[in-house]
């Protein structure tokens, strides 16, 4: 909640806004990327096909959870056609998700 309530401070420039933004999403991107290759690895090692079921949800949650903060943004800001592109974008990975775990889950 800090977080949005920092994006949305008035004194601070949309620029400035945006940057951290990008800064926070890009974290989060690696923090994702990250927990991916651990669990890979942890599947190589165990062979144990369960690390890479949860390594496939985590490289689909990582770019879904910063969508849906660009999408909170975005609607904050009023952008509509940014809020529809981010709102389609998700709708596909949801659609790819879905597809991949029932015929390959």
């Amino acid at each position: 909640m800090e977080f949005f309530l920092r994006i949305m401070d008035n004194k601070k420039s949309t620029e400035a806004k945006e940057q951290e933004l990008n800064n926070y999403l890009s974290l989060d991107y690696m923090i994702g990327l990250i927990i991916t290759v651990i669990l890979i690895i942890t599947g190589l090692i165990t062979r144990n096909s369960f690390f890479y079921k949860l390594a496939i949800i985590f490289l689909i949650i990582t770019p879904s959870a910063g969508l849906i903060v660009c999408l909170a943004y975005y609607i904050v800001k009023r952008k509509l056609k940014s809020v529809m592109i981010t709102i389609t974008v998700l709708l596909i990975l949801a659609a790819s998700a879905l597809i991949g775990f029932l015929n390959f889950g």
